[in-house]
């Protein structure tokens, strides 16, 4: 196996072990399952090789850290891997688009092969599913109060098998309709609902308890983890976690293990506090509550107010012990006493029939009792405080500043066997960047039994012929006056040449929503952009739209796969480097230059050069495929990190020129279009 890269405590056997290797060729081999099952399925070396690493890994216990380049197979590898080992594994993955493609293709299609010779189930978090209760309660509304999507998601859950929202694609993913008809783990009634035994989240969960791999993504596996560590669980125990997309651990992990509290918690929490008075009207304390829960209001939107970003574009400000002034202690004291009320007051409530959502209601007000005091007094060691704005919602976080010691606290240290594997984890041909973001540093401590391997499975695409990088001579730097200007003009060109079939991938919603401004009545090609509908809608709406154009920021950068003439072009508009406003990114900068390290060379780069081979990897995803990445930012030529960046990406022939670049496209498309 080419590029192997092993970091271990304790000497293991070879990933080509013959008692692991014929276990997972009975499945991947020339002779193998999926082999007889599928006349053209390809056998690969690469595939093979991670999959032995996988099973591996998940039979000895551990960790391995394996980048698997585009096209070595690795969703099928790893699930071939974790079939072979035998054990209950949980699959991880960053996007719901990756999740359901994995339940919806991958899984059925192994199991086709080994003849259902296993058992893999779905799970979500709560917020993903319809929630019954709730959509009772919009019924019951007078119909000038209902809204007017109403009946489409009431046709929707007479059908559905499921209650996953991802089946509802007439509902764009932030129509706040969503929201009334779906709970967190906070406002849900359990137990006590009286619609339980067909609540779909109970229905997922029973699946799953009984599952042998089970699919869920990085957003419920940490909710999970800071569950666990306050006593309670969401997930079955599980043996091994595979975590792919890999690369946006460290980020998810760090905001699970944190706290928030805004404007639509507190909102939520007086709806549905008035919503359970309403249907109790003989609880004793009735007046008295509604009472406090008038002053938790009002003290809310006073709280609010003081705490609200004001004169700044930036979308997160930090929040330190020396931004409140006496004025936002005396309203926080405003809101804990009334949220202290409505505990006492719900607490003579007990468990009487008729008054169960009181109980929750209680525990609640003082789970935001406890959050608001930690946020507005910001002097937990080794976390950072942040507010933001974004229109009417306002919230005030901290977290941890970087998930590495959570990490080996609540996950390594806790399953026995641990995978990470993405497409980007090497930074300059090293996994020392990721290695430290995941806590798994050679010093770091708690690791000394626990083998943690590196390895590269690289991509088995021909790139020098497959694709071109261009990156055109005379752009004008980003911040020049003239740049939008510019990449209108290429995009223009760009997409005429390719007869659309393009991503457009954008570092800010703002840029995106400006260009799609300015171009969308003379693109002249089908155009979808971020936002309209769920983002698993557009993808497939793209794939069915002859020469589509789609328009997309950081979730688009990932997790998605268009294969064949769907998609030829990809243009990027801005190197991705994180915004060096963001209080997270300061914190975690001057946490570096603490450390004696450089950050923008340790850190700003090496995240930048992930972010930016993401982008890279939506366009080539077969043998079949040819297509262009276009990166307009002439940073990548200009600037000595440039050449850093580029040594990270695919090794695609650079064009700098226009015409270079058509006369490559049009000998491979005799029938396209030049410019």
């Amino acid at each position: 196996m080419r590029s192997v890269r092993a970091v271990a405590t304790r000497r293991r056997p070879a990933y080509g072990a013959r008692v692991l290797r014929s276990n997972v060729d009975d499945i991947l081999g020339p002779a193998g399952a999926l082999s007889l099952a599928e006349p053209g399925f390809e056998v690969r070396e690469g595939q093979r090789a991670l999959a032995a690493a996988v099973a591996l890994t998940l039979d000895e216990g551990g960790v391995l850290l394996a980048e698997a380049g585009t096209g070595t197979g690795k969703t099928l590898a790893y699930l071939a891997g974790a079939v072979a080992a035998g054990r209950r594994v949980v699959i991880s993955t960053a996007t719901r688009t990756l999740q359901d493609q994995i339940v919806r293709k991958d899984i059925p299609r192994l199991q086709a092969a080994l003849g259902q010779s296993f058992v893999a189930a779905l799970l979500k978090g709560r917020q993903n599913y319809l929630c019954l209760h709730r959509l009772d309660a919009a019924r019951g509304l007078p119909k000038s109060m209902q809204p007017r999507e109403l009946p489409r998601v009431e046709a929707w859950a007479a059908s559905t098998t499921s209650g996953d929202r991802a089946e509802l694609g007439t509902l764009p993913e932030d129509h706040p309709l969503w929201d009334a008809l779906t709970t967190t783990s906070e406002t849900c009634l359990g137990g006590r609902c009286p619609l339980f035994s067909r609540c779909w989240v109970t229905r997922a969960r029973s699946a799953a308890e009984a599952a042998e791999v089970i699919v869920v993504n990085h957003h419920l596996y940490f909710g999970d983890a800071a569950v666990r560590a306050g006593g309670g669980e969401l997930l079955p125990r599980h043996d091994a976690v595979v975590f792919d997309e890999a690369h946006a651990v460290p980020e998810i992990a760090a905001q699970f293990f944190g706290r928030q509290v805004s404007t639509q918690r507190l909102n939520t929490f007086a709806l549905d506090l008035r919503t359970a008075l309403d249907a109790a009207p003989g609880f004793p304390e009735r007046t008295e509550a509604l009472a406090a829960l008038h002053a938790v209001t009002a003290a809310s939107e006073l709280l609010f107010l003081a705490v609200r970003p004001v004169g700044t574009d930036s979308p997160r400000v930090p929040w330190t012990a020396e931004s409140g002034d006496a004025e936002t202690h005396r309203r926080h004291l405003a809101l804990d006493s009334a949220l202290l009320v409505v505990e006492e007051r719900l607490t003579a409530a007990g468990d009487a029939p008729g008054f169960e959502p009181f109980a929750l209601l209680r525990q609640r007000a003082a789970t935001l009792r406890d959050d608001l005091a930690l946020l507005l007094d910001p002097r937990t060691p080794g976390w950072v405080f942040f507010r933001e704005a974004r229109g009417a919602y306002v919230a005030l976080s901290g977290q941890p500043i970087e998930a590495a010691e959570p990490l080996r606290r609540h996950v390594l240290a806790q399953v026995a066997s641990v995978v990470f594997t993405s497409a980007t984890l090497t930074v300059g041909g090293t996994f020392d960047f990721v290695r430290q973001r995941l806590g798994l540093d050679e010093a770091d401590q708690g690791l000394e039994e626990r083998p943690v391997t590196s390895a590269v499975f690289p991509s088995p695409f021909d790139f020098d012929r497959q694709a071109r990088l261009y990156l055109p001579a005379g752009l004008p730097p980003p911040d020049a006056p003239t740049y939008a200007d510019a990449l209108a003009e290429h995009i223009l060109t760009l997409t005429r040449m390719t007869a659309g079939r393009a991503f457009v991938l954008f570092t800010s919603h703002r840029a995106l929503d400006a260009m799609h401004t300015r171009l969308r009545h003379t693109l002249g090609f089908p155009l979808f952009k971020q936002g309209d509908a769920p983002r698993t809608t557009l993808i497939e709406r793209f794939r069915e739209t002859p020469g589509a154009v789609l328009f997309g920021t950081s979730t688009f950068w990932e997790g998605v796969d268009v294969a064949g003439e769907a998609l030829s072009l990809v243009i990027i508009d801005k190197l991705p480097f994180e915004s060096p406003g963001d209080p997270v990114l300061q914190a975690r900068l001057e946490q570096c230059r603490e450390r004696g390290g450089n950050p923008f060379t340790d850190m700003q780069i090496p995240a930048a050069a992930l972010a930016l081979k993401q982008g890279f990897g939506r366009l080539i995803r077969t043998r079949a495929d040819r297509g262009i990445v276009a990166v307009m930012d002439a940073r990548l030529t200009t600037k000595g990190y440039g050449r850093k960046l580029l040594a990270s990406l695919p090794p695609a022939p650079v064009v700098r020129d226009l015409e270079g670049l058509t006369a490559w496209w049009l000998a491979g498309n005799p029938g396209g279009t030049p410019n």
